[in-house]
């Protein structure tokens, strides 16, 4: 996992992500960033959650607008990433949901 993280753009502060799949397969997992070593966690860590993301066909973030917009520079694209293609007249679709604010695109 570290290495797809862009460490120098993470927070300099611990961050929570919690991520649940939704769905046929459903699943929970948590991922600790701390910049000296970010953790990928089964059950909770302990912490608050800083973002929630739900994954169901769409992605949807929640949390500080600050770390929603942040979230995509986090990660750099994984090996797949040249191989995934969408169909032709396929679009893809990103929901935001801000606990404080709002923010929906």
């Amino acid at each position: 996992m570290s290495r797809h993280l862009n460490i120098d753009r993470l927070p300099r502060r611990r961050v929570v992500i919690g991520f649940t799949r939704q769905g046929l397969r459903p699943g929970r997992f948590w991922i600790v960033l701390e910049p000296e070593e970010p953790s990928p966690c089964l059950r909770h860590p302990g912490f608050n959650e800083d973002l929630e993301v739900t994954v169901k066909g769409l992605l949807r973030w929640e949390g500080l607008p600050r770390d929603i917009k942040a979230f995509p520079t986090w990660f750099g694209p994984s090996g797949f990433a040249p191989f995934i293609q969408t169909r032709p007249g396929m679009t893809t679709n990103r929901t935001f949901a801000a606990k404080r604010g709002g923010i929906t695109e």
